[in-house]
């Protein structure tokens, strides 16, 4: 910022005080400032004047031109109101300048206003107010305005003060920012909302630059390549023209970037793609609010929530996400979160995992069950590994080779399409399904298992698990098909064993544990003639299922 300068005695000479003036150039406008007497007016009657040295005013005058085609052009001038001095009018001109230095200065406890005045250029402030000076703006128009606005000087709270008494000013896509003391504590002097239509990347960075708080940036449809950080650094709607046609492409990570406390940002009908992750960072105590977004590919996390931060999901699209998720930071008993305020949002079989803190601890953005269908061994193996509570993985019809085991590590239901759909254990193969300790609810369902000489059980419910198998047929086994670990429930239900060979199920006895349950649920489970025998522990206690 550049200081006021220090107060100009004028070149004029002082003649006798007048009330009225009529002036063509700089020189007689000096010399009336200089002889007006209070509450006198001056008219401009030229089109252009080259302020190129300081003019002070030094008394309460009125300086009148004839509209926007009375120019008053800043050469290196100013017009200075002395402290105290007030109110000085400038009324129906065009101020003008290319340089840095402002063109109106109004001093401690001095009062400017602008009427009609229309602002043109400049590199930085045009006004500056000093402590406890005011100024005030009435029916101006700032479209021309390159610059930055208005500068209020701060000295241990004592500011200067600028006004918008009647709301009536003009101002084009600049706000005209209004910036307070040495901390650049800026306001927009506009106080509606404008729209930025912009069609490339060079665009879009430049409305980030210019637009106000509450603004909106509207992105024609196009594919933004993002290499470098996006700032957005106050409350802007940021919307493309729809998501299947405006694609913002993330080359490196970190390419929109919303500040410490910036609240109120919003991402709006784009598809958000690419190899840069993660692509957004939501910095502390700000939020962001992704609406009909589509978040497409990624590998890892597309969106990085720090502490106190807030992100909400509104009718976002991640079916086609293939990456982790969102990660979400945590310290000292803080974090970022992540919401769906409407539970409106479409995802495909990926679960968008929002993983908080160091240590990993993770839940699914996706909240309902989705049945992920699958014709090979390989597909199962990736649905268990990829599904989230009480999911549906469909077995197609067809024959499927156990080769290796496979873990259930929470409830859902594995679902074949009956005797068709055959889970088999080639001989000399170590095949079988695990249910990882604790998880309950898993339930196998209209399948076939089958193996002819595998001496391993095919099922291993671990410690506190739950497992039903509901119209399943098992056949061959030389052993046992079931083992259940202490605490462990497995409940049959309509199940078929009239081609069971093996034992049966194998019970684990723990000293000072509770074991483990095998049980009929309700009738229609069928045995053959060797029954299906429950062995209890090392002992060998047996019971016998088929109690008939």
């Amino acid at each position: 910022v550049i200081p006021p300068p220090a107060d100009t005695p004028s070149a004029a000479q002082a003649g006798p005080s007048r009330t009225s003036f009529q002036v063509a150039d700089p020189d007689e406008l000096e010399a009336a400032l200089v002889n007006a007497d209070d509450g006198a007016i001056i008219e401009l009657t030229g089109s252009a004047y080259v302020i190129s040295a300081g003019l002070q005013v030094d008394r309460p005058v009125t300086v009148r031109g004839a509209g926007a085609r009375t120019v008053l052009r800043f050469d290196g001038g100013y017009l200075m109101v002395s402290p105290g001095v007030g109110p000085f009018r400038l009324e129906g001109v065009t101020l003008e300048s290319g340089s840095e230095q402002p063109a109106v200065f109004v001093k401690q406890s001095a009062e400017a206003i602008l009427r009609n005045v229309a602002v043109s250029g400049f590199r930085h402030y045009f006004l500056y107010v000093e402590p406890e000076g005011r100024a005030a703006a009435e029916r101006c128009d700032f479209t021309a305005l390159d610059g930055i606005g208005v500068f209020l000087a701060d000295e241990q709270g004592r500011l200067g003060a600028f006004d918008q008494p009647l709301d009536d000013n003009v101002f084009g896509a600049a706000p005209v920012y209004i910036t307070v003391g040495s901390k650049y504590c800026a306001y927009s002097a506009r106080k509606e909302q404008h729209v930025w239509s912009v069609a490339s990347l060079d665009e879009l960075t430049d409305a980030l630059g210019s637009a106000a708080e509450g603004d909106a940036i509207l992105l024609a449809a196009g594919t933004y390549s993002i290499t470098a950080p996006l700032q957005v650094n106050r409350r802007l709607a940021i919307r493309g023209s729809d998501a299947s046609t405006t694609v913002l492409q993330f080359e490196s990570a970190g390419c929109v970037l919303v500040p410490n406390g910036v609240g109120g940002v919003v991402l709006q009908s784009v598809t958000i793609t690419g190899a840069g992750e993660p692509a957004i960072f939501v910095k502390e105590d700000a939020s962001l609010a992704l609406r009909e977004v589509t978040v497409a590919h990624f590998s890892q996390y597309f969106l990085f929530v720090e502490l106190a931060a807030a992100v909400t999901l509104e009718r976002c699209d991640l079916s086609r996400f293939a990456g982790v998720g969102i990660y979400v930071q945590e310290h000292a008993g803080r974090s970022g979160r992540v919401e769906q305020p409407h539970d409106d949002n479409d995802f495909g079989p990926a679960p968008c995992w929002v993983t908080v803190g160091d240590r990993y601890c993770a839940y699914a953005a996706r909240r309902h069950p989705y049945t992920w269908r699958v014709g090979a061994v390989a597909e199962l193996e990736a649905a268990l590994a990829t599904a989230i509570d009480n999911d549906v993985v469909q077995l197609e019809a067809g024959d499927y080779d156990f080769k290796t085991r496979l873990a259930i590590t929470r409830p859902l239901t594995l679902r074949g399409a009956g005797s068709d759909t055959l889970l088999r254990v080639p001989e000399s193969c170590w095949g079988s399904i695990v249910v990882a300790n604790g998880v309950r609810g898993v339930v196998l369902e209209s399948l076939a298992l089958s193996s002819a000489q595998q001496d391993q059980p095919f099922l291993f419910a671990k410690e506190q698990a739950e497992v039903t198998l509901r119209q399943v047929s098992v056949a061959g086994f030389k052993n046992y098909f079931v083992f259940v670990e202490p605490e462990a429930q497995v409940v049959v239900d309509g199940c078929d064993f009239g081609a069971f060979s093996g034992v049966g199920a194998f019970v684990q006895d723990e000293p000072n544990r509770p074991v483990g349950s095998l049980t009929k649920s309700g009738g229609g489970t069928t045995f053959g003639p060797g029954g299906f025998w429950i062995t209890v522990g090392a002992k060998f206690r047996a019971a016998n299922l088929h109690k008939s």
